[in-house]
């Protein structure tokens, strides 16, 4: 028997909810007519993929400042001031000389935050500060004047996804506290 109520008061609420039988259909909204005239156009167009949204160059320019941005703020929580970044002068696609010069500028702060992170400061784990070997092209400080392939350019980003972030952190962290501003390292 409940059922059989509860039934009835969910129609008896939905018919109320619905349109009365007066309204015309001149007065319906055709914001909500499927499919919309610009679908055959819109149908026609590829998905974009995460694999292919990660490999666009806007993106991967835009991830590379915002690693010398973050690394940036990082040095700053510790107390101290970054490495003042260059400016573009490699010549080529305007997307990959962005990203190559912001991979360039957050791989010369990363080395002096590891520096400040597992020194004076010691807010780094001891095991990551043991760990942390810098790929050639963070000691070669590579040549801003030549641009990488692309895939290159990837690498470089993806390496510091996935060993930035144990400095960058814990020095969040001490900033976080010393200045009580939970969003002091974002990008955003």
């Amino acid at each position: 028997m409940r059922s059989v109520t509860a039934v009835f008061i969910v129609t008896t609420a939905l018919a109320a909810c619905g349109p009365s039988s007066n309204q015309t259909a001149k007065s319906e909204p055709q914001s909500g007519k499927w499919p919309p005239s610009d679908y055959a156009k819109f149908s026609e167009r590829p998905p974009m993929s995460v694999g292919a949204e990660l490999e666009d160059t806007w993106t991967l320019a835009i991830d590379a400042e915002r690693w010398s941005y973050r690394v940036g703020r990082a040095i700053e929580a510790l107390g101290a001031a970054p490495t003042p970044e260059r400016d573009p002068v490699a010549k080529g696609d305007e997307m990959l000389v962005r990203a190559h010069t912001a991979l360039n500028n957050a791989a010369t702060r990363l080395i002096q935050l590891q520096s400040l992170a597992c020194g004076s400061a010691r807010v780094a784990k001891p095991e990551d500060c043991a760990a942390f070997v810098p790929p050639p092209w963070m000691k070669q400080n590579a040549s801003p004047s030549i641009l990488p392939p692309k895939d290159d350019l990837l690498a470089r980003n993806q390496w510091l996804y996935q060993h930035a972030e144990q400095f960058v952190l814990p020095a969040c962290a001490v900033a976080v506290q010393r200045f009580s501003e939970p969003n002091f390292c974002n990008a955003e």
